[in-house]
This record gives C-alpha cells, sequence and structure tokens, in this order.
C-alpha cells in the first residue's frame, strides 16, 4: 500500500508540474485582477474537484456494496485519484508554504494581492482533498 502512495505522489507531481501554467492562467484570467475573484475561483475549482472525486468514491463504494467485493470500488476510486490528486498538489503549500504558488500565479500573470488571495483560498480546501484521497485509499485497500 505503502509503494501504491508513493507511486500516486509521483504522478501526481509530475502531472501537476506538466499542468501548472495552464490551470494558474484559468484562475488568474478569471479572476479578472480581483483578489475576491481569485479567492473564490482558486476555491472553486478546488471544491469541484473535491465534488466529483467524492462522486467517484461514491460509485466506487456502491460496486462494492452491490457486487459483495470491496476491491470493486478500486475501479472507481483509482481514476478518481489519478484525476483529482494533481489537481490538489498544485494548491497545497511546501516548506515555504505557499511561496510556490505564490509565484506560479504571478508567473502566470497575477499581482502580488491576487496570487496571495488565491493561494490562501485553495490550499484549505485542498488539503481536505488530501485527506479524502488518503481515506478512499485506505478503505478501498485495507480490506
Amino acid at each position: 500500500m505503502i509503494f501504491g502512495f508513493l507511486g500516486l505522489l509521483c504522478w501526481a507531481l509530475v502531472v501537476a508540474h506538466l499542468a501548472a501554467k495552464r490551470v494558474y492562467a484559468v484562475v488568474v484570467g478569471a479572476a479578472h485582477g480581483r483578489p475576491s475573484r481569485a479567492a473564490a475561483v482558486a476555491a472553486g475549482l478546488q471544491l469541484g474537484g473535491l465534488l466529483a472525486f467524492g462522486l467517484c468514491c461514491l460509485a466506487g463504494f456502491a460496486l462494492a456494496r452491490h457486487f459483495d467485493a470491496a476491491w470493486h470500488a478500486a475501479f472507481a476510486v483509482v481514476p478518481g485519484c489519478l484525476l483529482y490528486t494533481p489537481l490538489l498538489v498544485l494548491a497545497l503549500p511546501g516548506a515555504g508554504g505557499y511561496r510556490h504558488v505564490r509565484g506560479d500565479l504571478g508567473d502566470a500573470g497575477a499581482g502580488p494581492r491576487v496570487a496571495r488571495a488565491a493561494a490562501w483560498a485553495g490550499g484549505p480546501v485542498a488539503f481536505l482533498g488530501m485527506i479524502a484521497v488518503l481515506s478512499a485509499l485506505v478503505v478501498t485497500f485495507d480490506t
């Protein structure tokens, strides 16, 4: 199970690195230079991803219950993890806090206030998403 977590983390970091400019450009473009809109867009992006991941998990757990075999949940939970984890990695703080997120948003054209608002709004939701992903994986594969 540890190797699965490490593989998922590597996958998320690689895909997040490849998609960062596009995702941050969407956030900056939708913000129109307003910190409040940047915060709403960043939080909304993370909440939308979390909601979609939650629906994948519900579908997986419904499959497991229907077929009376817990491993059937993996057919929906694993693809949900592979799609959602790169998005949540983009908003998580690193060793320097949100400095790298703010820097990437600044590279995408955001001002300092807009970048700060987006980073601080998306980060806590991404942390909840990380808890959801780890919980879903443990429930799916710990049986």
